[in-house]
């Protein structure tokens, strides 16, 4: 296996590493900050012994590794949860990570999927550029890919606890809190959700999947919260700063949080009044953008219902 070592950062360092199998990559060793150089705990991070031994029975058998644990079920995008034990002194006593595996399925996926940039690699592209704006996603640890015969890859990040998303937040952890202490927490959410919007639209990043179980607090319930941003694959780059379409993301938001009755009117409005104060929107009323926002949210999550009822209604085997 050949190694070829670069400094990263500080005290990063980023070593290319080859595998059996056609696999190629690169590993970080040292420590590295969990989401930036401003905020998270820095990380100690396995020697490239110990991240060379624990990625080839990972490539082996991942389902068998020590402590693994299976995240989302999915033939062509597994998510892995696992723990790397570190051997040896100078070294983490233990790392949580989270695999995230990418297997093209079909022979013309396959096929495209071998001649461009792999999904891990695009994945770790998008987290640098976000992290670069300012928005909170974890620091990529470590990436693979074989690009034939499948075009398979693999990226592997550091695993965030006491990560709270938005959609349990709304769904059950607010009702259970009481004036002033509900209002407050409402104010502190929404006005970080508007933050995060307008900074997406800024940079032109639109992100066309941003729902609510994207949205991940730390301390939700603390005086600063911490906004994470996770899955990173609706994330867009768009030259020049224009947008096709701004208010798709505010309105995917919207229809993943409109059956919670936690939220009333008055905070949705509180969040665009935000939101259009940190934009380019800042000429247009926040109860005009309600009203449209509302329109296409029901429009879209009525689409949601009758794309999965044609799904359902379909004979089996179809």
């Amino acid at each position: 296996m050949n190694e070829h070592a670069t400094p990263h950062s500080d005290n990063a360092t980023q070593v290319s590493l080859d595998f059996p199998g056609g696999w190629k990559g690169w590993v970080k060793t040292g420590e590295e900050f969990l989401f930036s150089a401003e905020v998270g705990h820095r990380l100690t991070l396995p020697n490239v012994g110990t991240w060379r031994e624990w990625l080839t029975r990972m490539l082996d058998a991942p389902v068998d590794l020590p402590g693994s644990m299976l995240l989302k079920h999915s033939d062509s995008s597994p998510i892995l949860r696992a723990r790397i034990a570190c051997k040896g002194t100078g070294q983490c006593a233990g790392l949580d990570v989270v695999v995230r595996r990418f297997e093209p399925r079909g022979a013309l996926a396959r096929m495209v999927a071998a001649m461009r940039r792999s999904e891990a690699s695009r994945l770790r592209f998008k987290a640098d550029r976000l992290r670069g704006t300012g928005i909170l996603t974890p620091t990529p640890l470590a990436e693979l890919h074989r690009r034939f015969p499948f075009g398979s890859s693999i990226l592997v990040l550091p695993y965030v606890a006491d990560l709270t998303d938005l959609d349990q937040i709304v769904l059950t952890l607010l009702p259970r809190l009481r004036d002033p202490e509900l209002n407050r927490a409402k104010r502190r959410l929404m006005e970080a959700v508007a933050e995060l919007c307008g900074l997406l639209q800024f940079h032109a990043m639109p992100h066309r999947d941003l729902k609510a179980s994207n949205v991940l607090f730390r301390g939700w319930d603390s005086p600063n919260p911490a906004l994470v941003l996770l899955d990173l694959e609706g994330l867009q780059f768009r030259r020049g700063g224009a947008t096709s379409d701004p208010l798709f993301p505010v309105v995917r938001l919207a229809a993943s949080l409109m059956s919670h009755r936690s939220l009333t009117r008055t905070d949705y409005l509180r969040f665009l009044r935000v939101l259009t104060s940190c934009s380019d929107w800042n000429e247009r009323d926040a109860r005009v953008l309600y009203r449209s926002i509302s329109a296409a949210a029901e429009d879209y999550n009525r689409r949601a219902r009758l794309r999965k009822k044609d799904k359902l209604d379909r004979p089996f085997g179809e």
